[in-house]
């Protein structure tokens, strides 16, 4: 199916390009529906929605690629006519999240500290701003007081975590990296 998305919570297949969503008349209240449907992923079940052809058994090209996950969201897309239209796209793979740190995060930020430490760079590992409100994995202080405040990052952090970040980082004097 070129535009829908399997919701687990129907049962059903959702066409994405039809204004009833191919319910029917049948079902939630569409409105009701979509509205449910442009919740961040955060805000909802990850597996709610889910690839059509991944329902039925199969893996499409977006899944073979390594990097995205039969899970799905749907967002509003700008059609070439200018009118918004609804579309499902995947989720990328699911990173595992865990209290410790992973070996290779540990390795990025010991060689972020390596690279400062051998440019002659001042550099500090997870040690807080003097505000307190930001904590990066490394801050490495440059020539001139240009602090970088550089994170280790190994999933697919959301916009919203990377602005929350960026804006602590600046509002405690870093540039972000």
């Amino acid at each position: 199916m070129a535009n829908g998305v399997w919701h687990a919570g129907l049962q059903r297949i959702l066409e994405l390009d039809k204004e009833d969503l191919g319910l029917g008349g049948t079902g939630p209240s569409v409105p009701d529906l979509i509205e449910s449907l442009l919740q961040p992923v955060a805000d909802r079940e990850r597996q709610l929605l889910v690839c059509v052809e991944s329902n039925r058994g199969r893996r499409c090209k977006a899944e073979l690629s390594g990097v995205k996950s039969p899970h799905m969201y749907v967002r509003r897309h700008r059609g070439p006519d200018g009118g918004l239209r609804l579309r499902a796209v995947h989720l990328p793979t699911v990173h595992e999240m865990t209290s410790e740190e992973s070996d290779r995060h540990k390795a990025m930020k010991d060689f972020l500290a390596r690279t400062a430490e051998a440019a002659g760079l001042e550099f500090h590992v997870e040690k807080a701003t003097r505000t307190r409100t930001s904590r990066p994995d490394v801050t490495i202080i440059g020539s001139g007081g240009v602090s970088l405040g550089c994170e280790a990052q190994y999933y697919n952090a959301s916009a919203g975590t990377v602005f929350r970040r960026s804006r602590a980082h600046a509002d405690a004097g870093l540039a972000a990296n």
